[in-house]
This record gives structure tokens, sequence and C-alpha cells, in this order.
């Protein structure tokens, strides 16, 4: 659960200053810019993890992962491998699990400092078995359906409606008035 959390939190950082949140994907056809041939040789080191999906990365999308790739060479060599390792976590999530990383990020953000620090605090405390425990649990909650879907219908056997023939509906019990066979005629006194 806390795997995404660097990047999401980076991500989520950039945002702070658009008045909309971005799309990340791209909805139309042309390629939002910079292309990945234009990247300097140390922003296409950096963002290596990111290279398949890059060109489906909208244009502000683009802009925040460039941040990250700006930062790099100031990383240590364990920051600059887990900074990468989790790009390609991120790469591999679908767009619903990138919104949803994205809106527990921000949950957390609303947390006041020292309670978010209390409870990694707690959560550091656990025992390994513990730790792992929750970790599938929240993979597993990431791979279940997105909230809102329906489940698939039960498929019922239709069955054909009663025929009104053979119905009690058409059971009349009262006599149906009819017409006079002759006109009556009527007489004035």
């Amino acid at each position: 659960m806390m795997s995404c959390l660097f990047l999401s939190q980076a991500w989520a950082q950039t945002q702070k200053n658009s008045s909309q949140p971005s799309k990340e994907i791209s909805n139309s056809n042309s390629e939002a810019k910079p292309l990945w041939a234009n990247l300097t040789e140390a922003q296409r080191k950096a963002l290596a993890p990111l290279h398949l999906e890059w060109q489906r990365i909208n244009g502000s999308g683009k802009q925040k992962w460039l941040e990250i790739a700006n930062r790099f060479p100031t990383m240590s060599p364990q920051e600059q491998e887990r900074a990468q390792t989790r790009m390609k976590e991120w790469a591999s999530l679908s767009p619903e699990q990138r919104r949803q990383i994205r809106e527990n990020y921000k949950a957390a953000k609303s947390i006041p400092k020292e309670q978010r620090e209390a409870q990694w605090q707690e959560y550091q405390s656990l025992p390994e078995e513990r730790k792992k425990a929750l970790e599938a649990k929240a993979r597993n909650a990431q791979n279940r359906k997105p909230a809102g879907t329906l489940p698939q219908a039960n498929t019922v056997k239709a069955t054909k409606p009663e025929s009104p023939v053979n119905s009690s509906a058409s059971k009349i019990t009262s006599p149906l008035p009819t017409a006079p066979s002759e006109p009556t005629t009527t007489t004035n006194p």
C-alpha cells in the first residue's frame, strides 16, 4: 500500500497548483509534448520505466514526471532505484488503480501531520507478518472490481405468459350486453 505513496505524493504535490484535476491519459489522438525522442538522455534514463507508456501520458502528466526526472541526479543510488521501481509499478497500474491511489493520497494529506506520523510509527512497529497481511489485503482490494460496477445479473429462464384464452381472467360470469336485433320505436303519448 505504501509502495506507490512516493510517486503519488510527487504527483499530487505538482497537482496542488492546478485548478482542475488533470487526466493522466490523453484522450486526443495527437501525442502530448514533449515526445520521448525530445527528452534529454538523462531524462530518458530517469524515466526509462515509463518509456512504453510515455505516448499515452498527457502534457501535464509528462511535466510532473519530468519534475521527478530533473530531481533524479540529486538522489542517492538507492533513491534512484526506488524511484524507478515505483515508476514500473505505476506504469503497470490501470487508470482506475491510479485514480484510487491519488484519492488515497489526498485523504492521507487531509489527516494532520502529527496523526499521520503516529499512524506511520504504529505501522512500522507491526510484526513483518502483519505488514505482509495488510499489503496482501490492499493488493486484493486493488484487484477487485471498481466501486459502482454492478454484479452480473443471474440468468432467469423466461416464462411464456399464460394465454388469455386459458386464463381465469377471460372467464366472464356476467353476460355481455347485446345489441337489439331490430330497432325499437318509441311512441309519444
